[in-house]
């Protein structure tokens, strides 16, 4: 979920994020937030952002991101997902 900056200091009752990571949490989907200012960063930092977002995401869906010895025979694994949600008649993405 991409957060504007202006928005991030927003009282709880107000604030897109904290509504619209409640919806999705309530439908069993996880939440990553990520700041506008960072998601619009120089190209060549975008990788390492999203590196970051795939990792959290893959915890949060209990998958082991940091791994050292493991024995699970699992093959390497891509997370991918896109969602909405509308709260109030407003659509969030």
């Amino acid at each position: 979920m991409v957060l504007r900056d202006e928005d991030a200091d927003l009282p709880d009752s107000t604030s897109p994020y904290l509504h619209a990571k409640a919806a999705l949490l309530m439908a069993g989907v996880p939440v990553q937030e990520i700041r506008l200012s960072k998601a619009t960063l120089e190209r060549k930092s975008l990788q390492y952002l999203l590196q970051n977002v795939a990792v959290a995401l893959y915890a949060k869906m209990n998958g082991v991101p940091w791994t050292v010895d493991q024995d699970l025979t699992i093959a390497d694994e891509v997370i991918i997902g896109v969602g909405t949600a509308e709260l109030a008649g407003t659509t969030v993405c």
